[in-house]
């Protein structure tokens, strides 16, 4: 057995605060160590990655579900080189809960949104489906009620909408 390993670059992700930049993004974790349980480490926001058909690559931080302070946050779009092409600003609700379980890109430019939302705690949980342009406005959207008896996203959409939108990627059948 040969100890040679290779690796290969496929993205280089610009980290700063400048317009083409995806700003760092910290949260603390408890230390995995039983020698320094007690120490809280800090690392890097995790990134979502995701293909599309054409080979480009999309890269969206993770944006903390509870009680979010982060009012935009953005897609980054890169070549099939993994050059940086540029950004999709997602806006972010103040609300009570907000989640984006998962996002898809369309070769061209539109962006899909599934998330979960709760505007107060009085109210009933959400889901959302959001179509929006490269330019970050919102198309169109689907709103409804979380269902305690079904594992996908309930009311929002249908499965020859979903299929039609998000061809050859991952879909979410309903009823």
């Amino acid at each position: 057995m040969t100890s040679n390993s290779q690796f290969e670059i496929l993205i280089s992700v610009p980290w700063g605060t400048g317009d083409n930049e995806i700003p760092p993004s910290f949260d603390e974790h408890p230390s995995f160590s039983e020698m320094s349980a007690d120490q809280i480490r800090t690392v890097r926001t995790p990134l979502r990655i995701r293909l599309d058909n054409q080979h480009g690559i999309h890269v969206m931080p993770e944006v903390r579900p509870l009680q979010p302070t982060t009012t935009n946050s953005h897609i980054y779009h890169f070549s099939d080189q993994g050059k940086f092409i540029d950004s999709t600003p997602l806006e972010i609700e103040a609300v009570n809960y907000f989640h984006i379980y998962d996002y898809a890109v369309h070769p061209s430019g539109e962006c899909f949104l599934l998330e979960r939302i709760r505007r107060d705690l009085s109210e009933p949980t959400e889901n959302c489906l959001r179509k929006i342009a490269r330019d970050g406005t919102t198309l169109w959207k689907r709103v409804g009620l979380v269902s305690d008896e079904e594992t996908d996203f309930h009311f929002i959409t249908n499965w020859s909408l979903s299929r039609q939108f998000l061809s050859g990627q991952r879909c979410y059948k309903t009823g």
